[in-house]
């Protein structure tokens, strides 16, 4: 069920970056300043990062995060806008995960976001099988059973999860959740699986004329979907294009670039 990665020539852009600070250790002189305060503006004097929110869970162990370093620290920072994680030290590695959910199989591969390289990849049946076999079986058993909808996203939330453990298995230090490695995960899937993964109610998209809740691509803190990653990082969820065209269909264009090309393709 595991699809190899094909490498393809990419700008090296993630949107997750890591920077490291090391601080002047404080004295009664800087009481007025908070931690908080002094990262941010060693960042902007740095790095030239301006204007930088910081993820309220960062926030309440930064002081910790600090002085476990010795006053050298590791900031994840998202966009250029967000810090979504702080590290004692200095951490070079930064690890991505690329999902895709498909009706049958499901699938990670973890990228080091410093090369591009895919270092990893993990896959399994999609746990909403037992509740259907194909797409419009599953929409019936979410309109069909009351619990149905929230029943198949935890399937498929238990499921990535069992993914993250298993492909950053090997990555795992000083005891913490392996997953928490990963500063940033890119999702794919049908218009349906998409619905079911999110929790919106998919009934809509299996009567005409197929309507979906949101077309747009959305950034989702991973603690709100459950998911075992970094708990201030974002899930991208890439865009639909229209009724059951879905996320995963955009991967294939992003990949493949056929509109740079001048014969005729199908994308299948």
């Amino acid at each position: 069920v595991r699809k190899a990665a094909k490498d393809i020539v990419i700008a090296l852009e993630p949107a997750v970056k890591k920077y490291v600070l090391t601080l002047v250790k404080p004295t009664l002189h800087d009481m007025t300043t908070g931690d908080h305060e002094r990262v941010v503006k060693a960042l902007e004097e740095t790095y030239g990062l301006k204007g930088l929110t910081m993820d309220f869970l960062v926030q309440t162990g930064l002081q910790d995060v600090l002085r476990k370093g010795d006053w050298t620290i590791t900031l994840t920072v998202w966009q250029g806008r967000e810090i979504i994680k702080a590290e004692p030290g200095h951490v070079d590695v930064c690890y991505g995960l690329a999902v895709d959910v498909g009706t049958t199989t499901c699938v990670g591969y973890l990228c080091d976001l410093s090369t591009g390289k895919v270092i990893n990849t993990e896959s399994m049946m999609n746990p909403q099988v037992p509740y259907g076999e194909d797409v419009m079986s599953r929409i019936t058993y979410a309109m069909s059973n009351e619990n149905g909808l929230k029943t198949m996203q935890d399937a498929i939330i238990a499921g990535l999860n069992e993914i993250i453990e298993k492909v950053v298995s090997e990555v795992k230090k000083n005891g913490a959740s392996p997953g928490h490695a990963i500063d940033d995960l890119t999702i794919v899937f049908n218009t349906a699986m998409h619905h079911i993964f999110l929790g919106m109610n998919p009934t809509y998209i299996g009567r005409s004329p197929f309507i979906p809740a949101v077309q747009r691509s959305l950034d989702i803190k991973a603690r709100d979907l459950g998911l075992k990653i970094n708990p201030g990082s974002y899930i991208h969820v890439l865009p639909l294009e229209a009724g059951f065209v879905g996320a995963d269909n955009v991967g294939v264009l992003i990949a493949q670039e056929q509109y740079n090309q001048d014969e005729m393709v199908l994308i299948i």
